[in-house]
């Protein structure tokens, strides 16, 4: 401080005399010009003392400024000097930007850290070394100092520049290079130099720039590859291309193949490229047939045959690999693997001589893609060379075969015939081209063909079928035909080669053949091939059957398995007697089958002959005669027997009837005829199915057959009924045994399976002679005495009378009239009240037929109901009555009397039949009542006959709207599951049971379980019969819905009815 204070006096100390002196010197100046002649102005020493003193003044002032300013120029300085040293600290820390400082004879003054790294010198070896000697290259040394030069005497702005500089250890370093001059404070030219490393950037655009020139190069050799037909010639130019484009010394190519010797893979050098400055080693007999195992390169060829590349420096391979490089003089190679096929076929290899490379990731994939296009060319070659030779073996073989050979494309026009076609088919190989395949092929072969073929063309696979072919001459040949789809070099299917052999005597052959064997094995005699020694060399299976020897069994042995013992040495002489004269023996003989068992058979035994007269084989044929007169026996058993119950049958029984007759004659004694039919039967079988009605019959016959004599005949006629004859039996004999045929029935239960089943019968008795004299009459007797027993309820016997034939006589005539009954208005309802036992009202009403004959008056619907099921008049009466019931309720309802449902009975027929739902829809369209009013009551009996169909139709009427209802239910064979099916809205409690409701606790308890069954089903119950207060109460004292029945009122006409209903009160009768 105290020296920056002392300029500023020193200065004015000096500035003193150096004012007087320069005051003074101006002063004199001034006289001596006056003393020359410009004395006239007298004012000059005035102002010459002013102007001294006016200069002393402006001297003063200056004097006072310049203090000051070295003040601040000293304040500025420190500042500076404070700047500088941050800078420099900057400038040493900067890690990537390398920067020197040069004075102006260009020797080191700054060194940072990054130039440490850049240069290699650190910065004690740098400071005071030349530019030159230490980082610029020898051949630009003398430009640089001449630059250098210039810009620090001229002062020129130094440009920006990219350079190669010297680093310590000799190697060049890209960097950009930026200059700045400096002055110093004492006036010295200083230069800085900024240098960016290049070097990565030079390296990612020398890459680029390689793997572009690469791409370039796979690009052309692939469409050379692709262009060339011989692939060596694309080889060479693409190995020229890529030397100079990878400035590599040398590429070559290996090719694999197995020595013949001992099988171990090698590989000899095939093609090379070298560069002027190193030698060829094409000529090296070291590189060819070199065992990869031998050589020690097995390393390589795994990795190779992975399909990888194999790239690194000769100093790191193993040392039996290096020796054979470094005599070579490789420094670094890459190999890239060649596949043809998928298969390792060899490899291309790039040496480098002069330097070390490290292959890219990115070139090592593209000279792998150049070693793959290699493989596809060569892989080409040998396909196109495989099939140029393959055709033209193909042309040779097709010209000179007897097989049909053709090509085709793939439209299937022929191509392409082989002479064969007019040997076999007849046609002209060339009138053949342009034809399609098909053409001759047989209409019902073609669609085969076709398919086979598209098929093969498709799958590129052989196809092969058998198809029958047209010849010239118009008869049609067998052909054998195998077609091969065939391929063009880029592996598109372009048509296929079809070769066809003629089959037809082979057809011929294999028809008879099969027609021989099928005749041999499905031949129910037996039949024995021998040889000349008498040994079996082929059974069929009839023989099996018969002996119970298997083929197996067989074989090999001689017919004298089968020996019996039963003949002499004189039989088995004869016979071989007559086979060495005639040829051939055939008579019954006795054998042993396997089980021992000893049969009689029919043989015929054949000497065959080949063509030149040697016996060569035996050919026996024989039958079991056991089993054929047990067929007999079972026939003659069938022909007088029921197959089901083994009784005797309708013929059997008509022999023994005469004969019991005849003997009666002569004996004068008596012959009586049963004619027994089961109760109910077409229920059981329809419920529990026909295999267990089966079962049923077979055991009501044998407790049937049980209660007999010896000397009766039980048979059956058909389905359940059965006859018969009781010979030497009267009047009271018959009857006796009527009735201990009906206990054993009814006395217990036949169990079939799960079921416990009741089983009576009704039986009509005919006597010898008493009701007729022979057996057609005592058959038609026997039939009308069982009628009146049916017709009497069941489980009883009837006699014959005279009367029953009268009575028949009516049955007939009341059919007749019934015939005529709807035409001529005859028939009428009568209708009946249903009570609603919760309100005491009529809720409904039931529709009873009734006849009113002209002649008979009111006919029973007992007496004329059976005859029109029996003969199908209950279709149309069943029809009419639920038209007019229809009517007669929408009658009523328009007539303004309560509206109540009328049921009407269906019968069986009505229900099965198709038009069922139509004949109900036209009789309420129409009277035009509503569905609702309308009630069918259907049996328990017709719904379980074909319960499917039966529940479709249920369900079908239940939807039209109309109620339903199950009559008579419980006296049947009830079913809880269909009853839960049907759905149906009521369930009628039998007139039977209530009768018993007072006297019978079994009827009791039967209509208790049908109220609570049908309330836990949500259905109503309706009691018919009712005809006591008894049975009123207990009824609804059980809660029983409605009730009918003569307590109530007897069915009444329309017109009484009407009034009835129109009363509204409980009817009591």
């Amino acid at each position: 401080m105290r020296i920056a204070e002392s300029r500023p006096m020193v200065s004015s100390w000096f500035s003193v005399p150096l004012t007087l002196v320069l005051g003074l010197g101006l002063t004199s100046a001034l006289f001596l010009i006056e003393q020359q002649s410009i004395a006239r102005y007298g004012l000059i020493l005035p102002i010459g003392l002013l102007g001294t003193a006016l200069l002393a003044w402006t001297l003063r002032q200056a004097l006072v400024r310049e203090a000051a300013a070295e003040v601040l120029a000293h304040e500025r300085a420190a500042a500076l000097h404070e700047s500088e040293l941050k800078f420099r600290r900057m400038l040493e820390e900067i890690p990537n930007i390398s920067v020197q400082g040069y004075d102006q004879n260009r020797r080191v003054i700054f060194w940072n850290t990054a130039s440490e790294r850049l240069y290699g010198y650190c910065r004690d070896e740098a400071l005071g070394r030349l530019l030159e000697d230490l980082i610029i290259p020898p051949p630009m040394r003398d430009v640089v100092i001449q630059a250098v030069g210039e810009w620090v005497a001229g002062g020129q702005p130094i440009p920006c520049s990219e350079l190669e500089l010297l680093r310590k250890d000799g190697s060049l370093v890209p960097v950009f290079s930026s200059h700045i001059m400096l002055t110093t404070d004492q006036n010295q030219q200083e230069m800085y130099c900024l240098d960016l490393d290049l070097s990565e950037r030079k390296r990612i655009e020398t890459a680029l720039t390689q793997r572009d020139a690469l791409l370039e190069v796979a690009a052309l050799t692939a469409a050379r590859l692709l262009r060339e037909p011989d692939p060596v010639l694309a080889i060479a130019s693409c190995f020229a291309q890529l030397g100079e484009i990878t400035d590599v010394d040398r590429i070559y190519l290996f090719e694999n193949h197995c020595c013949p010797h001992t099988g171990d893979l090698r590989m000899s050098q095939r093609h090379e490229w070298c560069a002027e400055r190193v030698s060829t080693q094409i000529d090296n007999p070291e590189l060819q047939n070199l065992s990869y195992e031998a050589a020690g390169f097995s390393h390589w060829r795994e990795v190779l045959a992975a399909n990888a590349p194999i790239a690194g420096l000769v100093r790191d391979l193993p040392a039996s690999v290096r020796a054979m490089m470094e005599s070579q003089e490789i420094l670094s190679l890459l190999i890239v693997p060649i596949s043809v096929h998928g298969e390792f076929w060899g490899f291309i290899g790039l040496d480098d001589c002069r330097r070390e490379r490290q292959w890219t990731s990115a070139e090592q994939r593209i000279l792998q893609n150049i070693a793959g296009n290699v493989g596809e060319a060569i892989a080409r070659q040998y396909a196109e060379t495989a099939l140029q030779n393959s055709e033209d073996q193909f042309r040779r073989l097709a010209d000179n075969m007897r097989d049909l050979v053709c090509q085709i494309d793939i439209t299937g026009t022929i191509l392409y015939a082989s002479p064969s076609y007019r040997a076999v088919l007849g046609y002209d190989p060339q009138a053949l081209l342009g034809r399609s395949i098909f053409a001759g092929v047989h209409p019902e072969d073609r669609e085969t063909a076709i398919k086979t073929c598209q098929a093969s063309l498709t799958q590129r696979e052989a196809g092969r079928t058998e198809i029958r072919h047209q010849h010239a001459n118009g008869d049609y040949l067998w052909l054998e035909v195998v077609g091969n789809p065939l391929c063009n070099p880029a592996g598109a299917v372009i048509g296929a080669v079809i070769s066809s052999r003629d089959i037809t005597e082979r057809k011929q052959a294999e028809a008879d053949l099969r027609l021989a064997t099928q005749v041999f094995e499905s031949s129910r005699e037996a039949i024995t091939v021998t040889a000349a020694d008498t040994r079996i060399l082929w059974v069929n299976r009839a023989f099996s059957d018969i002996t119970g020897y298997s083929a197996a069994e067989a074989v090999g042995q001689t017919p004298r398995l089968l020996a019996s013992g039963r003949h002499g040495r004189d039989f088995y002489q004869e016979m071989w007697r007559a086979l060495t004269v005639t040829g051939r023996w055939q008579g019954e003989i006795w054998n042993r089958c396997k089980t021992g068992e000893i049969y009689p058979e029919w043989l015929g035994i054949s000497a065959v002959h080949d063509p030149q007269g040697h016996l060569t084989h035996y050919v026996g044929i024989f039958s079991d005669l056991s089993e054929h007169k047990a067929r007999v026996d079972q026939i003659e058993f069938l022909a007088h027997h029921d197959p089901l119950t083994a009784l005797p049958n309708r013929l059997l029984l008509q022999d023994r009837l005469d004969q019991a007759l005849s003997q009666a004659e002569r004996s004068q004694s008596s012959v009586a005829l049963l004619l027994l039919d089961l109760d109910r039967f077409k229920l059981v079988n329809d419920s529990l199915g026909h295999a267990l009605g089966d079962q049923l019959l077979q055991k009501v016959a044998m407790r049937l057959h049980q209660m007999l004599r010896d000397t009766d005949t039980l048979s059956r006629q058909g389905s359940d009924e059965f006859m018969i004859v009781l010979p030497d039996t009267g009047h009271e004999g018959a009857g006796h045994v009527a009735r201990h045929l009906l206990e054993c029935l009814d006395r217990q239960p036949v169990q079939i399976a799960d079921h416990s089943i009741g089983v009576t019968a009704g039986i009509g008795i005919s006597l010898y002679p008493d009701h007729g004299q022979d057996r057609d009459s005592l058959f038609k007797q026997a039939g009308a005495a069982l009628r009146y027993a049916k017709n009497g309820g069941g489980n009883t016997y009837r006699f014959f009378t005279a009367s029953m034939n009268v009575n028949t006589l009516e049955r007939l005539q009341l059919e007749t009239d019934l015939r005529h009954a709807l035409e001529r208005n005859e028939l009428l309802l009568h209708y009946q009240p249903q009570i609603d036992l919760r309100i005491d009202r009529i809720v409904g009403v039931e529709a009873l037929l009734r006849w009113q004959h002209p002649e008979r008056g009111l006919v029973s619907p007992g007496q004329f109901i059976p005859i029109a099921e029996d003969s199908g008049l209950i279709v149309p009466i069943g029809e009419w009555v639920m038209r007019e019931a229809c009517r007669q309720i929408h009658a009523w309802q328009q007539a303004g009397l309560p509206r109540i449902t009328v049921a009407v009975n269906l019968s069986a027929l009505q229900f099965q039949r198709t038009d069922l739902l139509d004949a109900v829809n036209q009789a309420l369209t129409e009277c035009g009542l509503a569905p609702e009013w309308l009630e069918l009551e259907l049996t328990e009996s017709i719904l379980i006959q074909d319960t499917d169909n039966a529940l479709r139709t249920v369900r079908q009427l239940r939807a039209m709207g109309l109620r339903l209802s199950i009559d008579d239910f419980g006296t049947g064979y009830s079913s809880l599951s269909y009853l839960q099916k049907l759905a149906v809205h009521t369930l009628k409690i039998d007139q039977s049971f209530v009768r018993g409701l007072a006297s019978d606790a079994d009827s009791a308890a039967i209509v208790r379980a049908v109220v609570q069954l049908a309330h836990s089903l949500k259905l109503n119950t309706i009691a018919e019969g009712v005809e006591t207060d008894f049975q009123l109460a207990f009824l609804r004292n059980q809660g029983c819905d409605q009730v009918q029945g003569y307590y109530f009122s007897r069915p009444l006409p329309a017109v009484e009815f009407a009034r009835l209903l129109a009363q509204n009160t409980l009817p009591v009768a």
